[in-house]
């Protein structure tokens, strides 16, 4: 029976793999503290932990949009680490974000300046909505009338929306956006500008101190040696196709198992939409189950951490 832990606050009982024998666990990366960007959210202590409790020295995972860009960090910087994960299965795979559209492009590359003044200007303390807010926002999004416009919202980030159950948007934005930090928020900003998959970026004074170089560090995906499949779709306007081709495909192709387009999927559709069991989360499995019993591991439990960065239903 494989074993699964979930990088975000969705309800394990609702969500598809638990109904494939998966047992699921929880694990979080999305950096609720001030000081936190998304390279150092990587999953030594969530992976640490996994193993040591079930006593085996391999697992797979299965990340989605920011839980993609950890793992790429993590298996291009720590081979000791990579050797310990058996399949990487990356849902709306993100590297870098040259062509990212929708309102994270303004923000990132019309509104640079004044996003930095008002994040650097933000107490440290988790980024997120006031709950009163988000409840109110989830309140009237569940009402019939206002599905059609909430719908219309969210497309303003990911694109067009087809496979959202929009009788479930209340919940699903019930937590939306999930806390994050300031200086994640900040780390992403910097990657649109500088279109590399890079660690922060605190200027060349801050860097030398850091790092030890002007520059900030480029993660080198061509150091990545674990199998890895890819889950994407030209609708996705954050996990643009042109940056998975010029990145992730170019730079991997030695390690790239499988390359799946998915139709008419935006970014949110791989952890939401209603033909998501069917077309991705079935499929990994059946991949994950596969490698199992050709490697001879049968009789013994196998692990698959899955991180994410969004939040789909209330508490």
């Amino acid at each position: 029976m494989p074993d699964l832990m979930f990088g975000s606050a969705i309800h394990v009982e609702r969500h598809p793999l638990k109904s494939t024998s998966v047992t699921v666990r929880m694990t979080n990366d999305f950096g609720t503290t001030h000081g936190k960007r998304w390279h150092s959210m990587i999953c030594h202590r969530q992976s640490t932990m996994c193993l040591k409790k079930t006593s085996e020295d391999s697992m797979y995972y299965v990340g989605h949009s920011q839980g993609t860009e950890i793992m790429f960090a993590l298996l291009a910087e720590d081979q000791r680490f990579a050797a310990k994960i058996r399949q990487f299965h990356a849902l709306a795979p993100v590297a870098t974000v040259s062509h990212i559209g929708g309102l994270f492009r303004l923000f990132g590359e019309r509104l640079t300046i004044l996003t930095e003044f008002l994040l650097h200007r933000i107490p440290n303390s988790p980024f997120t909505l006031p709950k009163i807010l988000q409840k109110m926002i989830s309140y009237l999004c569940s009402l019939p009338i206002a599905r059609g416009v909430c719908t219309l919202d969210i497309g303003f980030i990911d694109g067009k929306e087809t496979q959202m159950n929009k009788t479930r948007i209340g919940v699903y934005l019930c937590h939306t956006p999930a806390p994050t930090s300031a200086k994640n928020i900040l780390h992403w900003i910097q990657i649109v500008k500088s279109r590399k998959c890079e660690k922060f970026d605190y200027g060349p004074k801050g860097n030398m101190q850091e790092y030890g170089q002007k520059t900030p560090p480029v993660f080198d995906l061509r150091k990545i040696t674990t199998p890895t499949y890819l889950y994407w779709s030209k609708d996705d306007i954050l996990a643009d196709t042109e940056d998975i081709r010029e990145t992730i495909l170019s730079e991997m192709n030695a390690t790239i198992r499988g390359s799946y387009e998915l139709p008419h999927y935006t970014h949110l559709d791989f952890v939401f939409g209603i033909n998501a069991t069917n077309d991705v989360y079935q499929p990994i499995v059946d991949r994950i189950r596969h490698d199992f019993i050709d490697k001879k591991y049968a009789g013994k439990q196998s692990h698959i951490v899955l991180t994410s960065h969004i939040v789909s239903s209330c508490p």
